[in-house]
């Protein structure tokens, strides 16, 4: 056997299968790593998904909680929701963030956001298996960011439409059902800024919609 078929063969040998466990989470992106999101700084030259802060261990984001009224103004609940990136599970296809949030609504914004080469999804729960639909991606990685899909169930009935929309710096998410209303506000170099539940407000959303 000679050198060259040598080298091709471990090469190959450590290529990690998909189902593979989660590599050591780190704060910055290896030379070597193509995976779906950057955390450099911004003047590193990689290109940054508008949702690259939300993949960063350690990052969080403090916002106030609000109660909107339809005929008295807005009432203060005196609280705030405290989100943090717990921690980010890098896989070959794919990372996930994990993300845990204290205070009233805080639910809302919780929960494991993964992110491909595609773009971005969020669920309660998720590990490198977890099918990822194109309709119910939040955001793409690269732009147009700007979409509208209709979100159905098992049975194919739709269930929900999600929009996807430019707001100031930031885009959010709306998914829509036929009683219900969630919102997701994700700025370029900040992450996270706010979310609606209904009538409840966690920092900075749309609340004319």
């Amino acid at each position: 056997m000679n050198l060259m078929r040598k080298l091709v063969l471990v090469a190959v040998a450590v290529i990690p299968a998909c189902a593979a466990a989660p590599a050591t989470s780190t704060l910055a992106t290896r030379a070597s790593d193509p995976g779906p999101v950057a955390v450099e700084a911004p003047d590193d030259g990689v290109y940054h998904p508008p949702y690259s802060m939300m993949f960063r261990e350690g990052q969080s984001w403090t916002m106030p909680v609000v109660q909107l009224a339809m005929t008295e103004p807005r009432q203060d609940l005196g609280g705030e929701v405290i989100c943090t990136v717990e921690h980010v599970d890098q896989f070959c296809d794919r990372r996930i963030s994990n993300i845990t949030c204290e205070g009233a609504a805080g639910k809302l914004l919780a929960g494991a956001y993964s992110a491909t080469l595609d773009g971005l999804w969020k669920a309660d729960f998720a590990d490198h298996g977890t099918e990822l639909d194109d309709h119910t991606m939040m955001i793409a990685r690269v732009p147009p960011f700007a979409r509208t899909t209709a979100k159905v169930d098992a049975s194919g009935d739709v269930v929900a439409t999600i929009d996807t929309h430019p707001w100031g710096a930031a885009w959010c998410v709306n998914e829509r059902g036929s009683d219900s209303l969630h919102t997701i506000c994700i700025q370029p170099g900040k992450g996270l800024i706010g979310g609606r539940d209904g009538d409840v407000v966690i920092g900075d959303v749309p609340r004319n919609n």
